[in-house]
């Protein structure tokens, strides 16, 4: 999704959004379910600024693949092993 789309979500300019992103504004209280939504995150997971661990990454990882229907959900996973196996590679 771009800026663009997400800031038409929320019902605001792009530049708006990119002040949001910034920390320069905040988003307006009523806003943030849809901004949730639509970035497919919770609520607090708005406002968490450490970085997430290894586990964190891991059920996002598997939340994203559930939402795939059965033969993209293969697809993707067979791309993540091959992504996954390259980067092993690099070390």
């Amino acid at each position: 999704m771009t800026q663009e789309e997400l800031a038409e979500r929320q019902g605001v300019g792009h530049q708006a959004l990119s002040r949001m992103e910034q920390g320069k504004i905040a988003p307006k209280m009523e806003r943030l379910p849809v901004l949730a939504e639509s970035l497919k995150c919770s609520i607090p997971d708005l406002f968490r600024f450490e970085k997430p661990d290894n586990d964190s990454y891991s059920r996002r990882a598997g939340d994203l693949l559930r939402e795939l229907p059965g033969m993209k959900q293969a697809f993707a996973f067979k791309l993540l092993l091959k992504i996954v196996c390259l980067l092993k590679n690099e070390d």
